[in-house]
């Protein structure tokens, strides 16, 4: 994996820096590498049968590791009601996910909104934006942008949006 110098990106506390495709990747990767206490995210669209490329195999790899250590590592997936292949990524995400020790829900199977939010919380860093975990985002075909964060205070506005979404998303017992 191809470190980012988080140093580099922000500078320190009430910071913000761009983070465009060239480098999502490796920063989600490194921010949940470094997270000691919570690393949540909520992703529109998760594809991950295609880790293996362009970076979302690092995300997986550092969500599972964190998982491992005891950091509170949960995903939440938002899928779509109205496209069949964004709501079949999300099953396979949800599998690949939780065969990797990671708590996942999926806002979708349930009968509320689901969300179209992309964000990652990783203690007091936050990394939203435009940016879906698919390869279409990493690889250049898409054009996407998203802005890291350093401030204690917006990771936790986005840490209570995200149980929010946790409280009433599905817990895996579809049949």
């Amino acid at each position: 994996m191809r470190r980012v110098s988080m140093p580099q990106i922000v500078t320190g506390p009430n910071r913000a820096a761009l983070v465009a495709d060239g480098i999502y990747s490796t920063a989600a990767a490194e921010m949940i590498e470094r997270a000691r206490q919570r690393c949540l995210a909520s992703i529109f669209i998760a594809d991950l049968l295609e880790q293996t490329q362009r970076g979302l195999g690092d995300i997986v790899d550092a969500l599972a590791n964190a998982s491992w250590r005891g950091v509170d590592t949960r995903v939440i997936l938002g899928g779509s009601r109205e496209n069949f292949q964004i709501a079949a990524t999300a099953v396979d995400a949800e599998a690949i996910l939780r065969s990797e020790g990671v708590a996942v829900r999926w806002l979708l199977a349930t009968p509320q909104r689901g969300s179209h939010a992309k964000f990652l919380v990783c203690d007091e860093l936050s990394l939203l934006g435009s940016h879906n975990w698919s390869p279409g985002s990493f690889s250049g075909a898409q054009v996407q942008d998203s802005v890291l964060i350093d401030s204690a205070g917006m990771a936790g506005i986005l840490q209570e949006k995200f149980e929010e979404q946790w409280r009433r998303a599905d817990r895996g017992n579809r049949v």
